[in-house]
């Protein structure tokens, strides 16, 4: 297949390389930062490089827009393709904000947290949908080169899942700089918290959460939470937090 790449963030450099590795063409990189574009367009021998959407060249099995959210509107706006299937890679965006653009529109959605330095890219699950079935048919074998795990899923679930996946990645990995930056507050090695992240991370592939549910609050150690409490009375913010997910935690469990 012939792939243009609108981008050179983290998810156009990662569907990129994972394009080439399935032996696709990059035909063109366009980048608003071409200096940007040049480091990605050299790693994947793109054919060429572009700063100005303009240039779009209109020879690509698929073009792939891989910018972030708010800057979709404006590609969308400033481009016309003629045969190619034209996608998004977002979350959140709904299918037919392509429509303006192409007659053939789609979404690949790479869901995971992604960032060009990865040095071992893993097998990602890609969401897809298509505005017919044989474009949707189309996106969804292109995407089974890219991902053993590609499942078709409609906008309106496809934004539920993001909500889901800000839960799990951007919330939690929020938590981890909270309690890194407590740690260091109170002269703690963070590291020690490591093997603890890893095997709670390990054990939701085998289990339910609910069940793998730990803790002072759900256990209702009262007497735990109250000095736990007591420490964090000079931090408001991580008290407010530790008191929401402890209400959280007990009434799920009482349920």
């Amino acid at each position: 297949m012939q792939i243009a790449i609108i981008g050179a963030g983290n998810v156009a450099t990662i569907l990129a390389q994972k394009c080439v590795a399935a032996s696709h063409n990059i035909i063109q990189i366009i980048n608003r930062n071409e200096e940007k574009g040049k480091i990605l367009a050299k790693k994947v021998k793109a054919h060429s490089i572009n700063n100005s959407l303009k240039a779009l060249q209109q020879g690509a099995d698929f073009y792939i827009i891989a910018v972030s959210d708010v800057a979709i509107l404006e590609v969308v706006n400033n481009i016309s393709i003629k045969k190619g299937i034209l996608l998004h890679t977002a979350g959140s965006i709904d299918i037919h904000a392509l429509q303006p653009s192409s007659k053939k529109y789609g979404v690949l959605y790479p869901l995971q947290s992604v960032h060009m330095t990865m040095q071992r890219i893993s097998n990602i699950p890609l969401l897809v949908e298509g505005n017919t079935y044989e474009v949707e048919q189309a996106i969804y074998k292109f995407s089974t080169t890219l991902s053993s795990d590609v499942q078709l899923m409609n906008s309106g679930n496809r934004l539920k899942m993001h909500v889901a996946a800000v839960f799990v990645s951007n919330f939690t990995n929020h938590l981890y700089t909270l309690a890194q930056q407590y740690c260091k507050e109170n002269k703690l090695d963070f590291s020690l918290l490591v093997p603890l992240i890893k095997e709670t991370a390990c054990r939701v592939e085998l289990n339910k959460p609910l069940l793998m549910q730990t803790g002072p609050a759900i256990r209702n150690d009262q007497h735990t939470v109250e000095m736990h409490q007591q420490l964090l009375d000079k931090h408001p913010q991580l008290l407010r937090i530790y008191n929401i997910m402890t209400e959280s935690i007990q009434k799920t469990h009482q349920s």
